[in-house]
């Protein structure tokens, strides 16, 4: 996380093992969540500046995922070929879909 005004460095997340491809923050600015293509999702805690939650399940790189309007769900896209819908709160997968498709992005 940059400060932009001192154009530093603040703090990093280092919990993924490959490169991120997405990140968003929660409207209240109370979680960052990061797609990656080490197959997760991580959900991390932006005031306690720790690790929430890691969303398991993706069988390949995640290259996209975007918050709900209210901030409870994350959809997310992957090159297993799935979109899956998770809790953010409680971390845990609600649905999977499969397309049919070789990959989604």
């Amino acid at each position: 996380v940059w400060n932009l005004e001192a154009k530093r460095e603040e703090f990093g997340f280092k919990d993924h093992t490959n490169s991120v491809l997405v990140v968003s923050v929660t409207a209240d600015s109370k979680y960052i969540v990061s797609a990656s293509m080490d197959r997760t999702i991580k959900v991390f805690d932006f005031q306690k500046r720790k690790l929430y939650g890691s969303l398991t399940g993706h069988t390949n790189s995640v290259f996209d995922m975007t918050l709900t309007s209210d901030d409870q769900q994350i959809l997310s896209a992957s090159a297993d070929g799935t979109v899956r819908l998770w809790d953010l709160e409680r971390c845990c997968q609600l649905y999977s879909f499969n397309p049919g498709l070789e990959w989604v992005q």
